[in-house]
């Protein structure tokens, strides 16, 4: 078993076709991963999946279904993270050692939290998986082992 926490930046390939889209749906397909998620996460898919279909980069068969896929997804396959006040304050803490943007320092936030957690009661690890370089960098100096799909085309 393996534990994974995804960026929504990394999930969104599982349902629009780019690089990096094979290495994420295979996370997805092996059911013995464990795969976390901030709630914020169900927005940001959304919006990310939106703002393709307006852009024209996928149909509008391809954007319905796609939203049909990840919020499936995320109601069934995905552990959801929440957002709490430990939360906030890790990320508040990061900002102000990072240039993040304001979601993905919650993000990192909620993966470092899970990970402690997960070292103190399992002893096992945590890829944090993302497709931003700057997050991605950032989450390697704070401990975490890192997967960007983009390095998997």
């Amino acid at each position: 078993m393996d534990f994974y926490f995804l960026d929504t930046s990394a999930v969104i390939k599982a349902y629009i076709q780019e690089v990096g889209s094979g290495y994420v749906k295979e996370l997805l397909s092996n059911s013995s991963n464990v795969l976390f998620v901030t709630v914020i996460t169900a927005a940001e898919g959304i919006a990310g999946l939106n703002k393709r279909h307006r852009m024209g980069d996928i149909s509008t068969s391809d954007w319905n279904a796609a939203r049909l896929d990840f919020l499936k997804d995320y109601r069934h396959r995905f552990k959801k993270t929440q957002i709490s006040k430990d939360v906030i304050d890790k990320a508040i803490s990061l900002l102000n050692q990072y240039p993040l943007r304001g979601y993905d320092s919650v993000q990192l936030a909620n993966a470092l939290l899970i990970y402690d957690l997960l070292q103190r009661h399992r002893k096992v690890s945590l890829t944090f998986v993302c497709a931003d370089m700057l997050l991605c960098n950032t989450a390697s100096s704070e401990g975490l082992n890192v997967e960007n799909p983009l390095s998997h085309p």
